[in-house]
């Protein structure tokens, strides 16, 4: 299935790779700014297992299966929400994943 076509607005930083674990992660403080300005736009997605993710209050729970789906190869998202990506969690699908989820995500700032 071919993706849509993405509209991205701002200016893009370098992409971010995090392994997931069973323990829920958010994307650091620090690196939701750039050159003083601040994160307007996030593109991710998920390679070699499911993973799931939150926004808000919510944590995502693979115990649970709180959070929504992302999978792997094929699914991109991007979110235009500043409060969104500062409250972004994720971790992976299930408890006991034999092969860990691996997220890939890069902010977009205020253009210079």
């Amino acid at each position: 299935m071919r993706p849509p076509n993405l509209l991205l607005f701002g200016y893009p930083s370098r992409t971010l790779s995090y392994t997931c674990t069973a323990v829920p992660q958010s994307i650091p403080a620090a690196e939701l700014i750039f050159e003083g300005k601040p994160v307007i736009a996030m593109l991710f997605s998920c390679e070699f297992n499911s993973a799931r993710f939150t926004f808000g209050d919510s944590d995502p729970d693979p115990v649970t299966f709180v959070g929504h789906m992302i999978y792997p190869g094929y699914t991109l998202e991007f979110i235009e929400s500043s409060k969104a990506i500062r409250t972004f969690q994720f971790c992976d699908a299930a408890v006991g994943q034999q092969l860990h989820s691996r997220m890939h995500i890069t902010l977009f700032f205020e253009k210079q």
